[in-house]
């Protein structure tokens, strides 16, 4: 008769074994689920700009992680003719509203608040490693106690 097969019958270091190896896989599913709502390179992506921070060239949009932003992806800022405005990299990111520091504007482009733009997702290599060593330096500490609702607040009043 042929002996059944059972984890309680298995030793300890076997058990640790398939223990670890379904850890891993759980790892890997999670981590695929978490890039599957990224946005692709080149796909647009309609916006409006909640808030400016002058003094830090930085400005908060009312897409977030909902809506497939993820952190430090980098944008072209498009109006809705679909001419360039700005490029800009994510620094700070809630579900509902994500903060960009702007790194490229040409003199001729005007932004305002509550406009609606296009963004294009762009690929890292397409900037510049100077640039990118001095935005992502960016000090985040003046938007510590921002909030998604008081930010989308301002906007439908």
């Amino acid at each position: 008769m042929g002996e059944k097969f059972s984890l309680f019958m298995m030793g300890r270091q076997s058990k640790y074994y398939i223990f670890m190896m379904y850890k891993f896989f759980f790892l890997i599913f999670v981590l695929f689920i978490q890039n599957s709502n990224a946005l692709l390179i080149g796909e647009k992506l309609k916006f409006q700009w909640v808030k400016f921070y002058l003094a830090q060239n930085v400005a908060a949009m009312n897409r977030g992680t909902e809506d497939g932003i993820s952190f430090r992806e980098h944008i072209k800022v498009l109006d809705s003719k679909d001419s360039f405005i700005a490029r800009a990299v994510c620094i700070k990111i809630l579900p509902k509203i994500s903060f960009w520091k702007i790194y490229r504007l040409p003199e001729s482009s005007m932004m305002e608040v509550n406009d609606i733009y296009n963004l294009v997702s762009i690929n890292l290599s397409d900037t510049k490693p100077g640039i990118l060593a001095e935005v992502l330096t960016v000090n985040t500490d003046f938007l510590a106690k921002e909030n998604s609702e008081e930010l989308l607040n301002i906007t439908k009043k």
